[in-house]
């Protein structure tokens, strides 16, 4: 891990406090949009789902403003689905930096089992934030400009759905291993013919 990325993980840290939020209800009406809460039909909409422990386990975003930061506070969710709604970046030096979009922070959420990002701004996925995402078996990401995917793909053991279509992919990273680069390069010949 570079000292850029110490640096990025540690500035994000700095700007997200979430000791001020009591409960996690409070981090999503933060957000400064209206949100649904454990609506009977979830289509397409933004809307939370809360279990009975009063913990946020579901969050669809769906043609918003921004992702802001504080979603990150919701250590507790199992899906994360965001459609249409550009991420919030506090800091971007430039397109070489190694994130654009999505927050390192997305390693906080160690509890994601599922996480749907479709066209919104993640050109990349910061490298060292999927080690801790151990539990997570479904990633798509569709029509975000995606233009690399990173080696660390290889420690998400129990992925068992890979979608990455509509994106700037050409290749998979050396570092990924041998038989799993080989099931991403025929996944991505098959999802890049349209």
């Amino acid at each position: 891990i570079s000292l850029l990325h110490l640096y990025l993980i540690a500035w994000h840290n700095l700007l997200l406090d979430c000791s001020k939020f009591k409960q996690e209800l409070d981090v999503v009406h933060s957000f400064g949009y209206p949100m649904q809460l454990n609506p009977l039909v979830t289509n397409t909409k933004t809307y939370a789902v809360m279990n009975e422990a009063s913990q946020i386990e579901e969050l669809s975003i769906y043609q918003e403003s921004g992702l802001p930061l504080q979603v990150f506070c919701l250590v507790n969710l199992h899906t994360l689905r965001v459609n249409g709604t550009p991420f919030v970046v506090p800091l971007e030096f430039d397109e070489s930096t190694p994130f654009s979009g999505l927050s390192y922070l997305i390693s906080r959420l160690t509890k994601l089992r599922t996480l749907s990002l479709t066209n919104t701004t993640v050109a990349r996925i910061p490298t060292y934030s999927l080690d801790a995402l151990t539990n997570l078996t479904y990633l798509e990401v569709d029509g975000c400009g995606l233009r690399e995917i990173p080696f660390t793909i290889s420690s998400l053991t129990n992925l068992q759905q890979l979608r990455l279509p509509r994106n700037h992919l050409h290749s998979i990273p050396e570092r990924t291993g041998n038989s799993l680069r080989r099931k991403l390069t025929d996944r991505l010949k098959s999802q890049t013919r349209c």
